[in-house]
């Protein structure tokens, strides 16, 4: 690689998380090279051959060989979301299915093309993050399973649509107990019992319970081995956080925190994550809720630098072949 090595950063210009990054890159004598696959294919082009005679693929966006590139920072890639993202009424469904089944088609080659080069990169270059993390970011289940074989500190969880073993785990918990998303896009919510007694729901998607940890909220930011912010979040009476955030408070977290904020990315494959923590104040013990493999960092109270200036280096490092520090 060159003395200026160029870093390639998937996501659309306008992201604070990516403008950071890129001034990141640059403060730490390297060159941000932009993949915006957004509205691919209808604006932009891009170009995946695997040569028959052994020499390297060739990964081409706008013309640009990506793989000149030494390292890449996967901040989006783009979604598979057949359906309107807000409620539409029945005339505008009606407009809308007549583009459905085609969308479908087209969706999954989008996807499978995009998806591809973000795993021959992974094999090819240094990526943070590696394809797996991403999947581990949408099985719930399987993320917390893997931390729990880590040994990580998970509060316990149930995915089923049994609703004797929903109804067990509900009192086996005293009823603290939350109903989460398997793979995003909803609101955690304390648990009702309605959801599962009257078994509608249950026909048609299973139930992920877990059992509700009181106290403080944490999101810890760890770039390779070392946590590089941290931050409480001050929230409303809601059970998630996001819903109503008060205040955002930088802090310096406890030892034993930040080494199961550390060893969670590292069970994950997350070479950078957001890890939510949980502190159960009575009990005085830190518990993982989450480990976001693309999180936000840049917001109004936080400008996120310590963050960027962070993935900045260790992104030129890894372009350079160095060893991340």
């Amino acid at each position: 690689m060159t003395s200026e090595p160029r870093v390639g950063l998937f996501g659309e210009p306008a992201d604070l998380q990516v403008q950071a990054v890129a001034a990141g890159v640059e403060a730490a004598g390297g060159i941000p090279f932009l993949v915006d696959l957004s509205a691919f294919p209808s604006r932009g082009t891009l170009h995946l051959e695997i040569p028959m005679d052994g020499r390297e693929p060739s990964i081409r966006y706008q013309g640009t060989e990506l793989l000149e590139c030494g390292a890449f920072y996967v901040r989006s890639l783009g979604y598979f979301w057949p359906v309107p993202t807000r409620e539409v009424s029945a005339e505008e469904w009606a407009q809308w299915h007549g583009r459905f089944y085609d969308f479908l088609t087209v969706e999954r080659e989008r996807l499978s093309t995009i998806h591809s080069v973000h795993r021959i990169l992974g094999e090819e270059r240094f990526v943070v993050n590696p394809y797996e993390s991403y999947a581990y970011h949408d099985f719930k289940p399987y993320q917390w399973d893997l931390l729990e074989r880590a040994g990580l500190p998970v509060p316990e969880f149930l995915a089923s649509n049994d609703p004797a073993a929903l109804e067990r785990f509900y009192e086996e918990a005293k009823g603290e107990v939350v109903a989460k998303p398997g793979s995003g896009g909803e609101e955690v919510k304390k648990a009702d019992p309605a959801a599962w007694r009257g078994q509608t729901i249950l026909a048609r998607r299973p139930i992920l319970l877990q059992r509700f940890v009181p106290g403080e909220n944490y999101r810890a930011y760890v770039v390779g081995d070392e946590v590089v912010a941290a931050l409480r979040i001050h929230h409303g009476p809601q059970v998630d956080s996001r819903v109503e955030v008060l205040r955002l408070e930088c802090v310096r977290l406890p030892a034993p925190a930040e080494e199961i904020a550390v060893r969670t990315a590292r069970a994950l494959s997350m070479r950078f994550s957001g890890v939510d923590l949980q502190r159960h104040v009575e009990e005085d013990r830190f518990y993982v809720l989450e480990a976001n493999p693309s999180p936000m960092f840049v917001f109004q109270e936080f400008d996120g630098s310590e963050v960027a200036r962070a993935l900045g280096r260790y992104l030129v490092r890894g372009a350079r072949g160095e060893p991340p520090a």
